[in-house]
């Protein structure tokens, strides 16, 4: 690899990686109790839970809201059956930077325990005018939890995915253009779906979808959509919303299904980079990521440790990412699923000058790349969302 990627593989000389360590089944790394996150949570043979995207009741004050929210995930998950369920990761919309600060003092009284959940922000218009702030999360079930396959399962707050242990397949952003923001999302959801029989798969196996929107006041058509595509509200998989800075209409959507059998082309363990049939094969992120593993690493939002220019945050981001893999046995052939957040063209810049020399262009993650309002960070313009496997 270039120089740069051996630089950075050179800061974790000074760490001790966990390889070869008794390993609990959930281990949070580098955790901060002033915002009630981990840097990232590795965690090993469980049940995934997918979350759709909570809302919290309008009025009162981003605290409050975020409070609602976390109270609104445990009553989805003991609705669901999985009242014990662990939370990995929380994903958090928020109107801006003064709201993520909210929802950190909030998590950091919610998860003032040993277990502290990895956590992810951007900043953007919420569908609702009246809320600040919405979250989805990742959760994982009890051990030996029951759950033998794909399962969507409906509550009062909406629906929750079940996925049995072992794999996990990320499909990157897709998009086909339509008239509607309605008709791009079933015309988007067709070629998501003709993925899915590429991969040996069937829209049983999807179970969560996040969409890129512009505007995000349409999400009410794409919602319709996915209901008349997978046959009612009680059927359509967990759907999660991020406001997109582009044209009107326009929207991306990616997908999270169940493991990839390994006839589709998917080895027995580890990741395996995939191309649909009729798509191109980029070099900086891969069309599917098969992540056939029973461990997987979900990663907190990145973002530079101090303002600066496009190139140095993105610098500054991937050096942090490499010491924290370190800690989990991974490094960057192990990457499995990227979101990148840039609020302005340099940070952008700085992140497409970067990743070739990072990624094996055999082996790059699956990617979203959005414009958005903000990163919910002071000073950033540039956040990455990672999730990657050990080796």
């Amino acid at each position: 690899m270039t120089s740069l990627r051996s630089a950075l593989l050179a800061l974790t000389l000074t760490l001790v990686p966990l390889l070869g360590q008794a390993q609990p089944a959930i281990h949070c790394i580098m955790p901060d109790p002033a915002t009630g996150s981990s840097k990232a949570v590795l965690f090993t043979d469980r049940a995934l839970i997918h979350t759709t995207q909570i809302l919290p009741d309008a009025g009162g004050t981003p605290a409050e809201q975020a409070a609602g929210a976390l109270r609104r995930l445990q009553t989805m998950l003991k609705e669901a059956g999985h009242a014990d369920a662990t939370a990995v990761r929380l994903e958090w919309c928020v109107q801006d930077n003064a709201t993520r600060v909210a929802v950190q003092q909030v998590m950091a009284r919610e998860f003032s325990g040993a277990h502290k959940p990895a956590a992810t922000f951007v900043a953007g218009k919420m569908r609702d005018p009246k809320i600040s702030l919405a979250l989805n999360a990742i959760a994982v079930a009890r051990p030996n939890a029951n759950v033998a396959k794909p399962t969507i399962v409906p509550t009062s707050l909406g629906n929750v995915s079940l996925l049995p242990r072992g794999g996990v397949t990320q499909v990157a952003g897709d998009l086909v253009k339509g008239a509607t923001t309605r008709e791009y999302a079933k015309n988007t959801l067709a070629s998501l779906l003709k993925s899915l029989e590429f991969l040996h798969l069937t829209k049983a196996d999807a179970v969560q979808f996040k969409v890129f929107i512009q505007p995000i006041e349409e999400a009410g058509h794409v919602i319709e959509a996915f209901q008349e595509v997978f046959g009612g509200a009680a059927a359509t998989p967990p759907i999660t919303f991020v406001e997109w800075q582009g044209t009107q209409p326009s929207l991306e959507i990616e997908m999270i299904a169940a493991a990839t059998p390994t006839q589709a082309g998917a080895v027995a363990h580890g990741v395996s980079y995939l191309t649909p049939t009729g798509m191109t094969e980029p070099t900086v992120y891969c069309r599917v990521a098969a992540a056939n593993s029973p461990s997987h690493i979900y990663v907190s939002t990145l973002t530079s440790t101090k303002p600066g220019d496009g190139a140095f945050q993105a610098r500054d981001i991937y050096a942090q990412l490499q010491v924290i893999l370190s800690q989990c046995n991974g490094n960057f052939d192990q990457l499995v699923k990227a979101t990148y957040y840039t609020s302005d063209n340099d940070g952008s810049k700085g992140l497409v000058d970067l990743r070739p020399s990072l990624y094996n262009p055999k082996r790059p993650p699956a990617a979203s790349k959005a414009g958005v309002t903000g990163t919910a960070f002071e000073g950033r313009t540039l956040s990455v969302d990672m999730i990657a496997v050990p080796r």
